[in-house]
């Protein structure tokens, strides 16, 4: 390690090696000049995703990351993985919308009752602040 510039030998030879090629400009961050990964799909085929998502998936429910993976395969011929199906409903707007679950034998009824029959809960904060 450089004491001068707390910088490896091998990094301050590639920085010398930039600047002879290139003159200053070889030191610049050239980091924001990269564009990154082209989108997985074009303008077009996010259209027709965004219009299928406006009715109900083909088997019926609500869209899913599955269902919408799925549906791509079948009706753009890309195949994708979750992750930029997700990214892209992201991007569009949605957001992940998941039932609460519920108990296969939970009783409705009873749950309302104890709603209306139950004490207030305390705003007293506990010793360390949460409740």
């Amino acid at each position: 390690m450089s004491k001068i510039t707390l910088s490896s030998i091998r990094w301050v030879q590639e920085t010398v090696r930039r600047y002879n090629r290139e003159g200053p400009e070889g030191l610049r961050d050239k980091r924001h000049q990269n564009p990154g990964q082209k989108p997985k799909l074009t303008p077009e085929e996010q259209r027709r995703v965004l219009e299928a998502l406006q009715g109900p998936p083909p088997d019926g429910g609500l869209w899913t990351g599955p269902k919408l993976r799925d549906w791509v395969e079948r009706e753009l011929g890309k195949k994708l993985s979750l992750y930029p199906i997700y990214r892209l409903l992201h991007e569009m707007g949605f957001a992940l919308r998941v039932p609460r679950p519920r108990h296969a034998k939970a009783d409705g009824e009873a749950q309302e009752a104890f709603k209306k029959t139950s004490p207030p809960r305390s705003r007293r904060r506990g010793p360390r602040g949460g409740r």
